[in-house]
């Protein structure tokens, strides 16, 4: 008789995470953060989620950043769009910039603080993608 194992992965979030609460349209909140961080965010291909084998994909606008001097990899990705949401437990955040790459905490202070200073950005904060259940759905 064959004996099955189970192999059970981790998810590795290796990355920083922030949520940004803001009315504009993604393509103003992404030209209003290349401005105040100086980046060059480009709208890339819709991250598609698929919630089970049988539904059809939900997709979310998604714009990258790789900064090859810093060696970090910008991201935002929209939560919500007209079928639901990314990540339903972080419901005040409209966007999600996530920074992979090694960035020392300090300096990701900084950026938040910087995209509170944006006009029409309601509120930025930092969130631990290990705390939120649908934080898979990050995973690029």
């Amino acid at each position: 008789m064959a004996k099955k194992k189970i192999l059970t992965l981790d998810d590795d979030f290796d990355f920083l995470l922030a949520g940004i609460s803001s009315p504009l349209k993604d393509y103003r909140l992404c030209w209003a953060v290349n401005r105040e961080l100086n980046l060059t965010l480009e709208r890339t291909e819709d991250l598609e989620i698929f919630p089970s084998a049988r539904s059809e994909g939900n997709s979310f606008s998604f714009y990258t950043f790789d900064d090859p001097e810093d060696h970090v990899t910008y991201h935002i990705v929209c939560n919500r769009n007209a079928k639901g949401m990314l990540v339903p437990e972080a419901k005040q955040a409209d966007y999600f910039l996530m920074v992979k790459g090694h960035m020392p905490e300090k300096r990701f202070r900084e950026i938040i603080g910087k995209l509170k200073q944006i006009a029409n950005v309601q509120m930025a904060f930092q969130l631990d993608p290990n705390e939120l259940k649908s934080a898979q759905n990050l995973l690029i």
